[in-house]
């Protein structure tokens, strides 16, 4: 496994990054994370996921259509006005900046969204999701793209890292907001911090912070997301699967 350290952010993500070249452990990066973690203080990381062709597609329209990087808010915050081109953001600002821009474009888009929009988006998993879902969390490796990245984002908490590649497009798919209030949640209950996301798939790892003695309240939360009638098989497998391993991959689209 190598990794290349990429110093100027693009258009993908509002941040540093790494290109991870020849991933097959998962174990290994997870270390290699938390090395990384110790040596950065006030920085998190987190990785993409599936898909990165349409991972990318769908965040940048999440972006525009979710008004993250500019909108009607943006004269409710007394921006300073050397940043204004008229009525519009300067193309020319620094990282620092857009950063501050896009952390405001979520503290907007969060105002209006609670935890409990996350269960009015009908993710129930069919026969086949199911099976998606346990061989993503036997194998985490198994829904990672060829094609992977490592996040480098000046945040303070893992949830906030979503800022930098935020992802939720399609009106069926859990919204870049729902996507944070998600994250957040594992964190603050139950010690699960954001991880990675993809274009489908969403995942965690398993803190110091995890606390077993909440398992399940833990499955009762993602039953009340994922299934629409009970599945003793399926809650058994993800209950064994949150003992015995560090990472849990989820869904956020349909």
């Amino acid at each position: 496994m190598k990794f290349e350290y990429k110093k100027e952010y693009c258009d993908d993500f509002l941040c540093t990054y790494y290109r991870i070249h020849d991933l097959d452990d998962i174990n290994k990066l997870l270390d290699e994370v938390q090395v990384l973690s110790r040596e950065n203080q006030g920085y998190r990381f987190i990785m993409t996921l599936d898909d990165m062709g349409q991972a990318s597609y769908t965040s940048m329209h999440s972006k525009m259509s979710n008004d993250l990087d500019d909108g009607t808010w943006l004269s409710t915050e007394n921006i300073d006005p050397s940043w204004m081109d008229g009525s519009f953001l300067r193309d020319d600002l620094s990282f620092d900046q857009q950063f501050l821009i896009r952390k405001l474009g979520f503290k907007h888009g969060l105002s209006k969204v609670q935890l409990e929009d996350v269960f009015e988006k009908n993710l129930f998993l069919d026969q086949e999701s199911k099976k998606e879902i346990i061989e993503s969390n036997k194998n985490p490796l198994a829904i990672i793209d060829k094609e992977v990245y490592l996040l480098k984002v000046p945040v303070k908490y893992s949830y906030e890292a979503i800022f930098s590649f935020p992802n939720g497009y399609f009106s069926c798919d859990l919204s870049p907001f729902e996507n944070y209030r998600l994250a957040e949640h594992l964190e603050k209950e139950y010690g699960f911090h954001l991880f990675g996301i993809g274009a489908s798939y969403i995942s965690f790892s398993k803190g110091p912070d995890f606390d077993a003695q909440k398992i399940e309240m833990l499955l009762e939360f993602l039953a009340k997301i994922y299934l629409k009638n009970e599945d003793k098989e399926f809650i058994d497998f993800m209950r064994l699967s949150i003992l015995n391993r560090d990472i849990l991959t989820l869904r956020y689209s349909e």
